[in-house]
């Protein structure tokens, strides 16, 4: 951040000689500080940086600017969220990555296409890149402000049969849910549920699940039900399961004919 107010003068003048000089020197509470005082500044003078950092020729070598440049061609105006860009880290994800962001911490899904999961919140706090009302004060009471790298999260990885994968995402410190990717193919696999509602959504392919046909979209899946993921013949599925917990285990097990069912005792198979 320092770095940037260095290279992008307007940035340093709308957060002010006080507030640069304790980045510098890494004080406690230049973080909140800085962020803060960027968050309270006035529309107008926010407006007046964005224009005279966007207007600056553009560096291939610097991202955080050009990304700066197509967020204020996303969002004109002077929203504050474009500056936001020289605080955060940038991250690219590639797929099967998982990005695990703790409560309270700003952040914000720029492009591509993602799947989020977050425990049961009551409201969400915009900070900017919108044209609707942010209460500056809630936002920054609510904010945890820590100097760190992004946390990418490894899955879990589960070969249930010859020609099915899962991956499991489930942060150390949240007990609140976990997210499943399955990748199926052949004659399919089953997936015992947890007692609880989960969520699949179909990201790519087509088949059964459970007895009813699906392409992309979602699939509420009943408590304590297990799931059964059938590719369409000669195809793969893709599918993404949300369910509250740990306690989610993939085992490789034969598929029910239709109308069947399976024993929910291994032993008895």
């Amino acid at each position: 951040i320092s770095a940037f107010c260095k290279k992008f003068p307007e940035l340093g003048s709308l957060l002010g000689a006080d507030i640069c000089k304790q980045l510098d020197e890494n004080a406690d509470g230049a973080l909140k500080n800085a962020y803060s005082t960027l968050m309270r500044a006035g529309g107008k003078a926010v407006a007046e940086a964005i224009t005279a950092i966007v207007s600056r020729a553009p560096d291939a070598g610097d991202e955080a600017h050009s990304l700066a440049v197509e967020l204020d061609r996303q969002f004109p105006g002077g929203d504050v969220g474009v500056l936001s860009v020289f605080f955060l880290n940038i991250v690219h994800m590639v797929p099967g990555q998982c990005l695990h962001l703790k409560a309270n911490t700003p952040h914000a899904y720029v492009s591509g296409d993602i799947m989020e999961c977050m425990a049961c919140s009551d409201n969400v706090i915009r900070g900017g890149l919108t044209p609707k009302y942010k209460d500056v004060e809630v936002l920054l009471k609510s904010l945890v402000f820590e100097s760190r790298p992004a946390s990418i999260l490894r899955p879990t990885h589960v070969k249930c049969g010859a020609e099915c994968e899962a991956s499991t995402y489930a942060p150390d410190d949240i007990d609140d849910f976990e997210v499943v990717k399955v990748d199926a193919a052949g004659e399919g696999q089953l997936v015992p549920s947890k007692q609880c509602m989960s969520m699949g959504i179909i990201i790519s392919g087509k088949g059964t699940i459970n007895g009813m046909s699906v392409a992309q979209g979602e699939v509420a899946i009943r408590a304590g039900a297990e799931i059964s993921i059938v590719p369409e013949a000669g195809t793969e599925m893709e599918v993404f399961i949300g369910a509250c917990g740990r306690n989610y285990t993939v085992l490789e097990r034969p598929v029910p004919p239709p109308g069947g069912r399976v024993s929910p005792n291994p032993e008895d198979q």
